[in-house]
């Protein structure tokens, strides 16, 4: 975001949605409020900017990798894990990569699994 009276508005918004929903997260309103085509200004980054929930594996021409969506409180730890799973994958071959996969797809309930390769499959749709 470039900071300014747009900007502010949105997290103002979001300040907002967060009041009403208490059980929710920042990014999912800042996902929803942008969805809903208020600011139409905004828009996203390419996959190449990668968050892990985009789902797994990143793009091998990551240029940027944001670990998120942790919860509890080693959530730094749970980041820097991330950050080295990243980094095995995208320095690894075949082998790493498929291992890679099943760690991650072990965490996972069925339900995330099935979200993540939809937004693989389709990055512009939102979910």
């Amino acid at each position: 975001c470039r900071c300014g009276p747009a900007a502010e508005h949105l997290f103002r918004a979001v300040q907002s949605e967060l009041a009403a929903h208490p059980d929710s997260n920042e990014q999912r309103a800042v996902n929803e409020l942008l969805a809903s085509r208020r600011w139409t200004d905004a828009g996203h980054l390419p996959m190449t900017y990668y968050a892990r929930t985009h789902g797994w594996p990143p793009p091998r021409d990551l240029r940027i990798y944001h670990a998120n969506y942790t919860q509890g409180r080693d959530g730094v730890r749970q980041k820097i894990r991330q950050f080295g799973e990243a980094r095995r994958y995208l320095a690894g071959g075949r082998l790493t990569a498929a291992l890679s996969y099943l760690r991650i797809a072990s965490s996972k309930s069925p339900a995330e699994l099935i979200r993540a390769l939809a937004r693989r499959a389709m990055p512009g749709v939102r979910r």
